[in-house]
């Protein structure tokens, strides 16, 4: 098994695609932001490559079969350490999840956009896309261009009421997706990438 590291910038222009590093270690658990961290020495790389938010796909292949991306995200750098010593790079990204932690839900109390009632997986949904996706009311705040928000296409089988105002959008809606769970209907959500269209697709 072969796994190659390739490297883009953070607005995603291919940088290199890297295949010597000392170690890779990566972890995704069901909706949360996954970690990775890789090492590399100092002589492998070129360190104006690693900036904050600098982007990391993992590519698998096992001996002739083509390659695929491994667990279809894209992982955003965060942290960088260089040991002297060693002369060793050691770089930590944060799955493409962690765009939902950067962002909280920008509306008032007793408004459409803070206040619903509906099915778990519906209500997840438009949070997102409310907030993240083609629905935002700020265009600053519209990341529709390179994230899409489908319609749902699963729907558990009680509705539920959430009022959530200036709250973190991840933490929310890992609340509604818990609390489905709790009503014995396990609901899962994930940011997946494509790196053909170089879209995130946003998936319940």
């Amino acid at each position: 098994v072969n796994y190659s590291i390739y490297l883009n910038t953070p607005s995603n222009t291919r940088l290199a695609v890297i295949t010597n590093y000392t170690s890779l270690h990566y972890v995704r658990s069901v909706n949360q932001v996954g970690t990775l961290v890789f090492t590399i020495s100092k002589s492998l790389i070129d360190s104006t490559f690693l900036k904050k938010d600098t982007r990391l796909e993992i590519w698998r292949s096992v001996s002739s079969a083509t390659e695929y991306l491994e667990t279809k995200t894209q992982w955003f750098v965060r942290n960088i350490q260089y040991n002297y010593d060693a002369q060793l790079y050691t770089i930590t990204a944060l799955c493409a999840l962690t765009i939902l932690d950067r962002r909280i839900i920008a509306y008032d109390t007793g408004t459409s956009y803070s206040d619903k009632f509906g099915f778990p997986a519906t209500l997840i949904q438009l949070y997102v896309i409310e907030n993240l996706g083609s629905s935002v009311t700020d265009s600053a705040r519209n990341w529709s261009s390179f994230i899409s928000v489908p319609t749902p296409t699963l729907d558990t089988f009680s509705s539920t009421q959430w009022q959530q105002s200036r709250k973190n959008l991840l933490s929310t809606i890992q609340d509604i997706a818990q609390d489905s769970a709790q009503n014995d209907a396990p609901l899962f959500f994930d940011m997946e990438y494509d790196p053909g269209s170089k879209l995130f697709t946003f998936l319940t």
